[in-house]
């Protein structure tokens, strides 16, 4: 006969009945917690592009670049609506068409928020700053999913949430438009990671939706052009927003 073996309370192979065995689920945030984070990314949001958020029905950058974006989901709202199969022929470099095609095309933040904001209001500047403002917090909000989800800490995920959409790099490079739209990325991941748990389908449809869209518009707005003299940091004051204020009518 062997040596007997000693057991010990850790040994996998000890089954207890009636013992709870440890979760190997993924944690979800109840939807109070889903609230707060949710709270809390509007505000910082707010914080940082202080004083946008005082009249963002009037107050623009003083770049090109947000009135060519706000054209560009305008000219998209009147397309969809009027002719949806010449979405992409814009109301600029006429006789030329596809004009929009010469820029992002934006569907998305037109379809939410930017369309509907539009839609009620008439005001491009609002609609602009609306998707800007809720698009930044939701990046927030979706990396501290990702977060809590592999971290298990509510400390860890807010730390990740706060570097990941208020870093310098992001606020310097506030007037890149589509590099606040960079909340599928995080989300694109969670789905990645709970892939076990999740049907094949509905990750696969999601990754496939959030991912392309999202890594393009952070590789080619990231990459490191040029112009940055005109690109000031939004929590720094008014004065350095460089905010100025537009009269569409």
């Amino acid at each position: 006969m062997g040596t007997p073996r000693l057991l010990s309370r850790t040994d996998p192979s000890v089954s207890v009945p009636g013992a709870r065995q440890p979760s190997l689920a993924a944690p979800r945030l109840t939807a109070r917690q889903h609230a707060l984070v949710l709270a809390a990314s509007c505000v910082l949001t707010a914080l940082f592009t202080y004083p946008l958020i005082k009249d963002p029905g009037h107050l623009l950058p003083v770049h090109k670049d947000p009135l060519m974006y706000a054209w560009t989901m305008v000219s998209n709202v009147h397309r969809l609506l009027s002719a949806p199969l010449q979405v992409f022929h814009g109301n600029t470099f006429y006789p030329n068409g596809n004009s929009v095609a010469y820029t992002d095309f934006l569907l998305t933040p037109t379809l939410f928020p930017a369309g509907p904001v539009y839609l009620l209001t008439g005001n491009p500047v609002l609609q602009y700053n609306v998707t800007l403002l809720v698009w930044w917090a939701l990046s927030a909000w979706a990396m501290y999913l990702l977060a809590f989800a592999l971290l298990r800490s509510h400390a860890g995920a807010a730390l990740a949430a706060v570097a990941f959409a208020f870093c310098p790099f992001r606020t310097d490079f506030f007037l890149e438009f589509q590099m606040q739209l960079a909340f599928p990325i995080p989300l694109a991941l969670l789905c990645l990671w709970r892939s076990r748990r999740w049907p094949r389908c509905t990750t696969r449809s999601f990754s496939v939706c959030a991912w392309p869209p999202a890594t393009r518009a952070w590789a080619r707005r990231g990459a490191g052009r040029g112009d940055t003299g005109a690109r000031r940091s939004p929590c720094r004051g008014r004065r350095q927003l460089g905010l100025s204020r537009r009269a569409w009518g």
